[in-house]
C-alpha cells in the first residue's frame, strides 16, 4: 500500500516540477556559496624575507618587522624611526571623516603587503587589524579583493600568485617598482612575468583607472 501511494504521488503532474526547483534552488545556491562565501585555500603566502629582491609579507604598510628602528617617536597620529615615517590627518568633508595618511619610508622594502590568513586563495577573508597585527604593521588598510575574481595578476612581495590576464584589461593596475616608483600598467601589454622582475607589488580593482584617448 505504501509503495502504490508513492507511485500515485510521483504519477502526479507538477511532482517532477517540484524537485527539479529544489535541485536548481539547491545546485544555484552552492554555486553562489562556492564563488562568494566558502574560501578555498590554494597556497600558503610566500615567506620572501630571505630574499634580498624582496622582503617579509606585511599588510599594504609599513612594518617593524623589516625596519631597523633605531630611535622610534610615536603619537596617537604619527609614527617616526629611523627608516619609516608615518603621520595621518583628519579632514572632515563632503559628510564624511577622511583620514589621510602620508608615507615616507627609506626604501621601498617597506611598503608590504599581506595575504588574509597568510594564504592565497579565494573567499579568504580576514579584518584589516587582525591581519595588521598577524605582521606587526605600524598602518594597515585593505587591498584589492583579487579573490573574488578568476583572472587578473597577483603579486604580492616579489611575488606572482596569478599570471592570468583579468577580462576587463582595459582598465589599468598601480604597479610599486623595486626602485620605490609608482606605475599604470595594462595587462595585455606585459606579462606577470616580465613584471615581477621590475616591481614588488601590484594592486587592481581597488581603483579602476583607465586608459584616456585624447
Amino acid at each position: 500500500m505504501k509503495k502504490n501511494a508513492i507511485i500515485r504521488f510521483l504519477t502526479k503532474p507538477y511532482v517532477y516540477a517540484i524537485i527539479f526547483s529544489i535541485v536548481l534552488i539547491a545546485c544555484t545556491t552552492y554555486s553562489l556559496l562556492d564563488v562568494f562565501v566558502i574560501p578555498h585555500y590554494i597556497s600558503a603566502a610566500t615567506d620572501t624575507s630571505d630574499n634580498s629582491d624582496t622582503s617579509s609579507t606585511t599588510s599594504s604598510s609599513a612594518s617593524t618587522e623589516t625596519s631597523n628602528t633605531g630611535n622610534v617617536t610615536t603619537t596617537s597620529t604619527s609614527y617616526e624611526d629611523d627608516n619609516i615615517k608615518v603621520t595621518i590627518t583628519t579632514i572632515e568633508k563632503y559628510n564624511t571623516t577622511i583620514y589621510v595618511a602620508d608615507v615616507e619610508v627609506s626604501s621601498p622594502e617597506y611598503l608590504q603587503t599581506a595575504l588574509a590568513n597568510n594564504a592565497y586563495g579565494t573567499n579568504v577573508t580576514a579584518t584589516t587589524s587582525d591581519t595588521a597585527e598577524s605582521v606587526n604593521a605600524i598602518l594597515a588598510i585593505n587591498g584589492d579583493y583579487y579573490g573574488a575574481n578568476k583572472t587578473g595578476y597577483v603579486i604580492k612581495n616579489g611575488t606572482v600568485y596569478r599570471s592570468s590576464v583579468r577580462d576587463d584589461y582595459e582598465n589599468g593596475d598601480l604597479v610599486i617598482y623595486k626602485d620605490g616608483s609608482f606605475g599604470i600598467i595594462y595587462e595585455n601589454e606585459i606579462s606577470a612575468q616580465e613584471l615581477v622582475y621590475m616591481s614588488l607589488q601590484l594592486l587592481c580593482r581597488t581603483t579602476v583607472v583607465q586608459r584616456l584617448t585624447i
